[in-house]
């Protein structure tokens, strides 16, 4: 068995894909103005909130009408919502500084629902988060490097998103954007099949915290082994890092 190991990030990481022209960033610029931009009604899916009242009262999916988007708009606005620079999947996407994953659907300049990032059917039912992964086992091929080196970058990259329960069991794994190389996503498909256990995501009030079960977005390139990199964090680690937590064979 292996253990990948993972970490919340702050902030969205860097951009792969230019975002489309919308009015997110205008909309989640405080409580007042999430409220205003709040459908009547607006469909909540899966979230991670950072507040545990308002995974109590938005926890499961449910339909917002009236004075009930006033919390909801409580409840968002707790999460620090920036627009998403990395590409989630889904068009109109928000991460939260504590690495939740938002969804929205805007219909004529309105919020008409919000959720977890690119739905499928393949996936598990949890709300989504982004994480970064330091790279510590896997190398592509000699023959995938030279292909690696041989684009205008010399650098892939490919979203991954690994489902989870609480325990940290994986439940499902898939490519949410191809990197354009069909090898290197046949071999880091590959290689993460082969991991059955990821660190577990934990929330809470502090002293009663409990591990969730997520959906893990995460970016992964090569040559680089920082994945995820956060915006104005610390410094990445050195060249050749192990995972905070040695893989279990």
């Amino acid at each position: 068995m292996k253990l990948l190991a993972l970490a919340i990030v702050s902030f969205s990481a860097p951009a792969t894909h230019a975002a489309p022209r919308d009015h997110l960033q205008a909309i989640l610029a405080s409580q007042a103005t999430l409220l205003a931009a709040l459908g009547d009604p607006v469909t909540v899916g899966l979230i991670l909130w950072a507040d545990p009242g308002c995974t109590q009262r938005f926890g499961a999916p449910a339909t917002v009408t009236g004075q009930g988007r006033g919390e909801l708009a409580t409840c968002l606005a707790g999460l620090r919502l920036t627009r998403a620079k990395l590409d989630t999947g889904s068009p109109v996407t928000a991460i939260g500084s504590t690495g939740a994953v938002v969804a929205f659907e805007l219909r004529n300049g309105k919020i008409a629902a919000i959720g977890a990032a690119a739905l499928d059917r393949r996936d598990s039912p949890f709300p989504t988060v982004l994480r970064w992964w330091i790279n510590g086992e896997l190398t592509p091929s000699e023959r995938t490097r030279a292909a690696i080196a041989r684009t205008p970058r010399k650098t892939v990259d490919a979203i991954f998103k690994i489902c989870h329960d609480e325990q940290g069991t994986v439940t499902s794994r898939r490519i949410v954007r191809p990197s354009g190389l069909a090898a290197f996503d046949d071999e880091a498909l590959a290689y993460f099949k082969t991991i059955d256990q990821v660190e577990p995501v934990v929330r809470g009030a502090p002293g009663a915290t409990a591990p969730v079960a997520v959906c893990s977005m995460f970016a992964f390139r090569y040559p680089e082994l920082l994945a995820g990199d956060r915006l104005g964090g610390p410094p990445p680690p050195p060249s050749s890092p192990a995972p905070t937590t040695p893989p279990h064979k």
